[in-house]
C-alpha cells in the first residue's frame, strides 16, 4: 500500500510544470518521499530531476542577483556565474537531507559554488594579464 502511495507521488511530481516552484504541498510530499525508507535510488533520481528543472531558473536569477556588481564591472562573466550557480543547485539537491528548507540550503550552496569558481578564474585571469 505505501509503495504504491509512494509510485503515485512520484506520478504527480513528474507533472510539475517545469517553470514553477514548488508549491508547499508538493514539498511537503517530497520531504516525505526523500525521507521514506522505501524510495528507491531511481525514485530520489526522478524526485532530483524534478527539484532542479523547478528551480534552474530560480538559481540564474539568484546568482545573478547577487554577483550584479562583479558582473557589470567585468570582474566575472554573466555565463560562467549561471553556469556555476546549475553546478550549486545541482549539490544542494544532491546533498539535501529534507530536515530543512531546501531554498535556504540551496542559496547557500549556489552562492559559495558561484564564488569559490569565479573567484578563482578572476584570479586566474588576473595573473594572465601580468604575465
Amino acid at each position: 500500500m505505501r509503495i504504491q502511495m509512494i509510485l503515485v507521488l512520484c506520478i504527480c511530481l513528474f507533472g510539475i510544470q517545469a517553470y514553477i516552484h514548488f508549491t508547499p504541498y508538493v514539498w511537503s510530499k517530497t520531504r516525505y518521499l526523500l525521507q521514506h525508507p522505501g524510495t528507491t535510488p531511481v525514485m530520489k533520481e526522478a524526485i532530483h530531476l524534478q527539484m532542479f528543472e523547478a528551480y534552474k531558473e530560480w538559481s540564474k536569477y539568484y546568482a545573478t542577483k547577487k554577483f550584479g556588481r562583479q558582473i557589470q564591472k567585468g570582474e566575472i562573466h554573466q555565463e560562467d556565474v549561471e553556469m556555476y550557480a546549475l553546478i550549486g543547485l545541482w549539490k544542494a539537491i544532491d546533498k539535501y537531507d529534507a530536515s530543512y528548507p531546501f531554498c535556504t540550503y540551496a542559496k547557500q550552496c549556489i552562492h559559495w559554488s558561484v564564488k569559490k569558481k569565479c573567484t578563482k578564474n578572476a584570479y586566474v585571469k588576473n595573473a594572465c594579464t601580468l604575465i
